[in-house]
């Protein structure tokens, strides 16, 4: 079932990225490739869900999305099988560098925000901001909804500050609780999940040492009061 739904997902990634070629929505050199969630590492039972804003690329898989003219499905399976998507005994290399610092923390899983792929955060905010690029946000947005229903994590940690400014606004997320989370709107999600927001969990511009035992012993209190 895990398989199949993530299949669907991918499929819905890549039916976005097309669209936005057809559309003319940005230079062929400017669309990188998304990331694609491999199945086999899907953690379908974690209790602890972080969110990034968006995946950001490396030399040795970057190509552009519009570069090969094959099929969709073609197109998911050679790029899961590059170093970023590899299914192997490491399947999480790059996340893992970012929670190196919380080995108490392994029953945990990882989705993106968006997956427009870019480093400077600047750019990727000009695009959310832009009507013009409005139905390919939502449409990614629409996708992360269906991986927090998919995965119903005991927890949500937004591990962006971009990324918690944006959900706290699309979510009129404003009440805090007395033990100091916030809730996922039930509406939207389906159910209520204790949501943490918070910034970059490691390398540059990352909480300090101190801040992060908070997060941790925070995350670990909550889950222990969750029936």
């Amino acid at each position: 079932m895990i398989e199949k739904n993530i299949n669907i997902i991918n499929d819905e990634i890549c039916k976005i990225y097309d669209n936005a070629i057809e559309k003319n929505l940005f230079e062929k050199e400017q669309l990188l490739t998304p990331w694609f969630y491999p199945s086999n590492i899907f953690n379908i039972n974690a209790k602890i869900l972080f969110v990034w804003m968006n995946p950001a690329w490396w030399k040795e898989d970057f190509y552009k999305w519009d570069e090969k003219n094959i099929s969709k499905i073609e197109k998911i399976e050679s790029i899961k099988k590059t170093i970023n998507y590899k299914e192997s005994e490491k399947p999480y290399k790059y996340y893992k560098e970012y929670i190196k610092n919380f080995p108490d923390l392994e029953n945990w899983n990882q989705v993106d925000l968006f997956q427009y792929r870019c480093t400077n955060q600047k750019e990727l905010e000009s695009i959310i901001k832009s009507s013009i690029y409005k139905d390919f946000i939502n449409s990614q947005y629409n996708i992360f909804v269906k991986l927090i229903k998919l995965i119903n994590p005991k927890i949500i940690v937004i591990t962006s500050a971009r990324a918690s400014h944006y959900l706290k606004e699309k979510w009129s997320i404003s009440h805090i609780w007395e033990n100091w989370f916030w809730l996922t709107p039930k509406k939207i999600i389906g159910k209520e999940i204790p949501v943490l927001f918070t910034s970059m969990l490691s390398w540059q511009r990352a909480l300090d040492i101190w801040t992060r035992e908070q997060l941790i012993w925070k995350i670990n209190d909550i889950l222990s009061n969750i029936k």
